[in-house]
């Protein structure tokens, strides 16, 4: 009876052992699955990261040239607002707008 017992427990000890071996097994293949899943969404939220702020840098870079542009706009519609102005004695005056808004066109 005590043989019995004893192999009962010995075979239960084994087999309690195979199975955490094979649990610990288990959960350190799903850590190294986890860490790499992880390790795929960081890169690829780094690479994201890195369009949005390129994005950005375009997008800055565009409203610095039409800010630029806006004010030539604004500049070319004083001078012409002024060359409207202008009375038929002002003939000086009109040559000066001119070269002013060619020149302002031209640049």
């Amino acid at each position: 009876m005590i043989r019995t017992a004893n192999s009962i427990a010995v075979r239960f000890d084994t087999l309690g052992k195979t199975l955490e071996t094979l649990i610990l097994s288990q959960l350190e293949s799903n850590q190294r699955k986890q860490t790499a899943v992880l390790q795929k969404l960081s890169e690829q939220f780094g690479k994201h990261a890195d369009v949005i702020n390129q994005q950005g840098k375009q997008l800055n870079a565009l409203y610095q040239i039409h800010q630029s542009d806006y004010k030539k706009l604004f500049q070319l519609m004083q001078l012409y607002s002024e060359l409207s102005a202008c009375g038929v004695m002002d003939g000086k005056r009109k040559e000066n707008l001119k070269a002013e808004i060619v020149n302002l066109i031209n640049t």
